[in-house]
Parts: structure tokens; C-alpha cells; sequence
């Protein structure tokens, strides 16, 4: 699991799992960047639980008869 940081200073912090884009937070408050590791590090459990929710949401979606159809 990879978590890189673009920007700084209120700028937009992406996080990568596994190499693919999966969530950007967007930081709103003014931070230090030494504190930039730490904020990733609280963050990332929230940020994985939420794609997880939002994938199964999505699945659901998909497979509700008269649902969304993909193609």
C-alpha cells in the first residue's frame, strides 16, 4: 500500500492503494508539513472503509432488478 502527498498547505493529498487512485481528501485546514504523514496515517483506515461501503453500495446498484446496467 502506497500513500503518496501532492502538495502542501491546504493543497490535495491522494491517497494510493495498491497503485490506483481510489479517494483525494481534500485538506481544508493549514498544517505543518511534518505533520502530513501523521494526518495520512489517521486518515487512511477512514478512507479504505468508506471505498469499501461505497464499492458495495455500488454492487448493489448493479444487481437491483431494473437497476443501473453497466454496457
Amino acid at each position: 500500500m502506497d500513500t503518496s502527498v501532492r502538495g502542501a498547505w491546504g493543497k490535495t493529498i491522494c491517497l494510493r492503494l495498491s497503485g490506483r487512485d481510489y479517494e483525494t481528501l481534500s485538506v481544508l485546514a493549514r498544517f505543518h508539513r511534518s505533520t502530513v504523514p501523521k494526518l495520512i496515517r489517521n486518515a487512511l483506515p477512514r478512507v479504505i472503509e468508506r471505498y469499501r461501503v461505497l464499492q458495495a453500495l455500488d454492487r448493489r446498484l448493479d444487481e437491483a432488478p431494473g437497476g443501473r446496467r453497466r454496457r
